[in-house]
């Protein structure tokens, strides 16, 4: 998907990116912030990583200080590329907190991406990273729950999730043109279901 190999190449750049430079490396992309109240601060994202389980995103501020955010620190962050402007949300899924960057955002379904990105560093002094990349994980947003969905399970995730608003939708899941491969068209479709008939309680 072309947002994912936007990012891959964005991260595979950051090898050279030292953790103590004082100003941004031209590698590193304009980006910034958003705070829990909703503030944007100016700066250039710097990779992501996990700690353990725990993903964050190195951010260098407009004046060259170094800092790791954590999902559970913002709403969010921007960065802007030499094609896309991409766009990260903050997560609670159950008790664990996530960056998912947002593929698709509908009044009604949403999808998102959670790239399996880890840092290392490239020398013992800690200086500069390498970038182990791994498969993509997606997740589907419906009425402010966020759920994994994947090839293993697709077929019966989705299918909950399209029940009560568009069950003929639902019942679609695993025929040709809504396997997980069209999952992006799946939620397009329902979203254009669901503005053309309101949920009426």
């Amino acid at each position: 998907m072309r947002h994912w190999l936007t990012l891959f190449l964005l991260l595979f750049s950051f090898g050279s990116v030292s953790a103590r430079a004082e100003t941004p490396d031209p590698g590193i992309f304009r980006g910034y912030l958003v705070t829990l109240n909703g503030l944007s601060l100016t700066g250039h994202v710097a990779g992501m990583g996990y700690s353990g389980n725990r993903m964050y995103v190195q951010y260098i501020n407009d004046l060259g200080t170094f800092y790791r955010i954590w999902p559970q620190m913002v709403k969010g962050f921007v960065y802007h590329d030499f094609q896309n402007t991409v766009v990260f949300e903050s997560w609670q899924d159950k008790k664990r907190w996530r960056f998912l960057q947002v593929l698709y955002k509908g009044p009604a379904m949403s999808l998102y991406l959670e790239p399996q990105v880890i840092l290392s560093p490239a020398s013992s002094d800690g200086i500069g990273h390498s970038v182990i990349e791994s498969a993509p994980v997606y997740f589907v947003e419906v009425n402010g729950r966020i759920v994994k969905t994947g090839p293993a399970n697709f077929r019966k995730t989705m299918p909950h999730l399209l029940q009560q608003r568009a069950p003929h939708l639902a019942r679609k899941i695993g025929n040709p043109g809504y396997r997980f491969k069209d999952l992006w068209s799946i939620v397009q479709e329902y979203n254009a279901f669901c503005k053309q008939n309101p949920f009426l309680l």
